[in-house]
């Protein structure tokens, strides 16, 4: 119930985070079978079907982005928009992750 409310709550904030993500698989030209999870995300976006799911497609998405040739071969001089993405995006899923750490030391 917890993360319900929290991704209802982050619903705006995630919608926009998977949108630019999306933009940046497209940038980048990942192939279809490079975005497999990104494209799932997609779908949830546009379909308004945020779950606590979600955030588990989240962090594979991020993944299949992340390790693209095309962003491992950026300049690590500076921070790309990509990069700016990934970061806030594994900050969510880092918050999100730490309602599992509350509901258990609830339960205790």
């Amino acid at each position: 119930m917890l993360k319900t409310v929290w991704v209802a709550d982050h619903h705006e904030e995630l919608s926009e985070i998977i949108t630019g993500l999306v933009a940046e698989a497209d940038r980048y030209g990942l192939a279809d079978e490079e975005r497999e999870w990104i494209d799932e995300l997609a779908r949830d976006v546009r379909d308004d079907e945020l779950t606590p799911s979600t955030m588990v497609f989240l962090g594979l998405a991020t993944a299949e982005l992340r390790t693209s040739p095309a962003v491992l071969a950026l300049n690590g001089t500076r921070p790309y928009r990509v990069h700016i993405l990934l970061a806030h995006a594994d900050t969510l899923r880092s918050q999100f992750a730490d309602l599992g750490d509350a509901q258990q030391g609830d339960a205790a």
